[in-house]
């Protein structure tokens, strides 16, 4: 049978391998996180204001549907003729698009979570269906992307200092509804919307680290927090003798952040048991790339 090697046993999926234009995005986003200041790659072709927001939000979630398959990268060309048939683009905003979905399939972390794209910023705080991107003359949504990351950076800390700073930058999120510019995206209940997030990420800094400090002087688990997005354990898990990738599925279940991370980080450490781990299945694979894109940690190359 084709599904079977020589020993009779089901062939694993072998993974593709990144292209170099991949390989080097992740490069720098590396370098970015260890050295910049800012979580946005100046890279990402700009979209000129006024771009329609069914034309962004049918093309970004196409490329998400594609990009959720580990193997797939979609077709930038075939993406805009399809967006072009459903959104009236004029020539200019089809290359416009174009550019921009050819950097965004080398950026698979982008499409798993757009936070770090000024465009995607505004995409995700939902604005009306016939509203257009305003551009980001005045910065505002650069600033909401680098306040995201540093959020980010001081949950997944998981330290009074990480926590302070969490407090802080909650405070005083940047609001593209007050101050230089004014958006009609964000109603009332939105910027509402979007204290609640900022009070609630530091209420979970806190809570995470008060835990721990508690968790180190007493037997009692560790409860799960939210900073790290984790999604569904996937069927087939666990399995019998694999001992890194099954505390590393255990501890998406039931385990802080700071577990998680150590968990993660040491599967990662061992590719072997990475790549036997995500041949599983996809859903296991996409489980695995969701969380190591958040930490930060390599996915293995597919065996030649």
């Amino acid at each position: 049978m084709s599904g079977l090697n020589n020993d009779g046993e089901r062939k694993r999926p072998q993974r593709r391998k990144r292209t170099e234009g991949e390989k080097e995005a992740i490069r720098l986003k590396a370098l970015r996180e260890e050295f910049g200041g800012s979580a946005i790659d100046p890279d990402e072709p700009v979209l000129s204001p006024g771009f329609p927001y069914r034309a962004i939000a049918y093309a970004f979630k196409d490329a998400q549907q594609i990009h959720a398959k580990p193997n797939k990268r979609f077709n930038p060309k075939a993406l805009v003729k399809r967006v072009t048939a459903v959104c009236s683009l004029t020539d200019e905003q089809k290359e416009e698009l174009h550019r921009w979905l050819r950097w965004l399939n080398d950026r698979r972390y982008v499409t798993r979570d757009g936070y770090q794209s000024p465009v995607l910023q505004w995409l995700l705080s939902r604005p009306a269906m016939n509203s257009s991107w305003p551009g980001d003359a005045d910065g505002v949504w650069s600033a909401r992307v680098n306040y995201e990351h540093e959020r980010r950076l001081a949950a997944k800390r998981g330290n009074a200092d990480g926590a302070r700073k969490a407090e802080t930058a909650a405070a005083s999120p940047p609001d593209p509804a007050t101050g230089t510019m004014h958006s009609d995206a964000y109603g009332s209940g939105a910027i509402q919307n979007h204290r609640t997030h900022a009070e609630s990420a530091t209420e979970l800094v806190q809570r995470s680290y008060h835990h721990e400090q508690q968790s180190s002087s007493h037997d009692a688990k560790s409860e799960p927090s939210d900073a790290i997005r984790r999604p569904p354990l996937p069927p087939g898990a666990f399995r019998r003798g694999e001992w890194l990738a099954n505390n590393f599925f255990g501890a998406i279940k039931d385990a802080s952040d700071a577990e998680l991370v150590a968990k993660a980080t040491k599967l990662s450490h061992d590719a072997d048991a990475t790549r036997i781990a995500m041949a599983r299945s996809d859903d296991v694979a996409r489980c695995i790339e969701l969380i190591f894109d958040q930490i930060g940690l390599p996915l293995p190359e597919a065996n030649s």
